[in-house]
């Protein structure tokens, strides 16, 4: 699917779990978000989201899962220059994201790679 990247959050943070064999116990997390909206024939191309739905695709903050799905870590201004961009977003078989494939000129986290 193609998306327009209308903006990127992180969430890190712990919680107790309530439930499971992990019960009573703190667990860590940390996750970037990608919010976007669905690019189709139909949607103004200045219309940035506005009238469009939007959804939120989570990404584990890990070094493999970064590299993974961006294809080099990433650091804030990275982060910061994925918005407004087109991108196709490719999942794996349990509806994850699994690949990012940006669609629009090379943006800064590309030119590291290349």
């Amino acid at each position: 699917m193609i998306y327009k990247i209308l903006g990127v959050e992180r969430k890190s943070g712990d919680f107790v779990s309530e439930k499971g064999k992990t019960k009573g116990q703190t667990i860590d997390f940390d996750n970037i978000y990608l919010h976007c909206s669905k690019c189709n024939d139909y949607s103004s191309e200045g219309s940035f989201g506005i009238g469009e739905s939007v959804k939120a695709f989570k990404i584990k903050n890990s070094p493999d899962k970064v590299t993974s799905v961006f294809g080099s870590q990433l650091t804030k201004d990275d982060l910061a220059s994925l918005i407004g961009s087109k991108v196709q977003i490719f999942f794996d078989e349990f509806k994850n994201v699994d690949y990012v494939l940006p669609l629009d000129e090379k943006k800064a986290y590309q030119k590291k790679g290349a």
